[in-house]
């Protein structure tokens, strides 16, 4: 919660172009920088992550669900990006855009960039079958993967959002509806460049 004010200060930049809000649900009390903004919808939950993406899910109000974390940064014109990439692409409902991020680019504490942050992920990283712990009968060696997806809401909605029955975070139910997309005629296509740190 201490780095909400830097995250939305830069979500602010990423959508220049187009209208935005964000739904932020948490055990913690909101920062008081941004407790009267309103394109900020604020639901106090001590449920666990998966449950409370699920319930941020349903206060959404726009065309499109961006499914992000509040411990990175979104890069200035990234959503305006990824918009301009979904109509590029003439996706439709049961697609979705992976905003690839990198991992361990910023201080836990202060959202800073490192001095020596990591390499970006290679594409392979986006693939199933990349992760040992993924290879298994039922999912496709070619399907890709996204922890940050960006899709149509009213599909999100039409096919159930996340599972949430059995898991303590977010990660397989994340990883579930990728797959589920794709194995019912979805493309899953990377952003263009990395969307966050």
């Amino acid at each position: 919660p201490q780095n909400l004010v830097r995250w939305y200060n830069a979500a602010k930049l990423a959508s220049q172009d187009n209208s935005w809000e964000v739904v932020i649900v948490s055990p913690y009390d909101l920062p008081e920088e941004l407790d009267r903004i309103s394109n900020i919808t604020f639901i106090k939950s001590d449920r666990n992550p998966v449950v409370c993406k699920q319930i941020a899910g349903l206060f959404c109000r726009g065309k499109f669900i961006f499914n992000t974390t509040d411990d990175g940064l979104l890069f200035p014109n990234s959503i305006d990006k990824m918009i301009d990439l979904w109509e590029t692409e003439k996706l439709n409902k049961y697609d979705l855009i992976n905003a690839r991020y990198r991992e361990g680019a910023l201080s836990v504490e202060t959202l800073v960039p490192l001095e020596n942050p990591p390499p970006e992920l290679p594409s392979e990283y986006w693939t199933a079958w990349h992760h040992q712990s993924l290879r298994l009968p039922a999912i496709k060696k070619e399907w890709k993967i996204s922890l940050h997806f960006f899709m149509l809401l009213d599909s999100f909605y039409k096919i159930g959002g996340l599972n949430c029955i059995g898991f303590e975070n977010s990660v397989f139910p994340i990883l579930e509806l990728c797959f589920y997309l794709q194995n019912n005629g979805g493309k899953l296509i990377d952003s263009e460049e990395e969307v966050s740190w």
